[in-house]
């Protein structure tokens, strides 16, 4: 568990635990499982599902570098949903995981949040989707919580893009 101390908009210091959801709290990685879900529900094509796949089993192989796997698996999400309404969004993601998480959490989990939750905040960090981890953010008590965001255009329909850096901007460039 890593630990920052930053400075507030106010100039009073606060303690924050920053967690990393996939494979830290929660075993697997999210943005693998929950399109694997879409693609099983049939929401997204099964091919993009395959390559997400192949690219995560190639890094855990040690063919691809984490970098890459950080670039390409969300883009390959991104292209997968696009073309996807928003709004069916939130009930897919609440039946994903009210059945995935509690299967998947590991037993130490919930004792170690309910011990760092005496700091001023703690913080759920993922590149699994942020629909994903707001749902996951509710449901652990996290006080924030940071994904990956996807565009979307004025009709609520998701464009096929990876929006850019998604956390605030105190927590920009302050990676330990």
């Amino acid at each position: 568990m890593r630990m920052k101390i930053y400075e507030s908009h106010n100039g009073f210091s606060k303690r924050g635990a920053f967690f990393d959801l996939d494979g830290t709290l929660i075993r697997g990685l999210m943005i693998r499982v929950f399109r694997r879900y879409l693609a099983d529900m049939g929401k997204i094509d099964r091919k993009i599902a395959d390559k997400i796949d192949f690219i995560v089993s190639a890094y855990e192989r040690g063919e691809v570098s984490y970098p890459q796997v950080a670039r390409r698996v969300p883009a390959l999400y991104a292209s997968g949903i696009k073309g996807l309404r928003i709004g069916p969004m939130p009930a897919l993601v609440r039946d994903f995981v009210e059945d995935y998480v509690p299967k998947n959490l590991f037993p130490y989990s919930k004792a170690l949040l309910n011990f760092v939750k005496s700091f001023n905040l703690v913080i759920a960090i993922s590149g699994s989707p942020q629909e994903v981890v707001e749902e996951l953010k509710a449901q652990l008590g996290f006080d924030e919580a940071y994904g990956s965001l996807f565009t979307t255009n004025r009709n609520g329909v998701y464009t096929g893009t990876v929006k850019k850096k998604s956390y605030p901007r105190k927590f920009q460039g302050e990676a330990s």
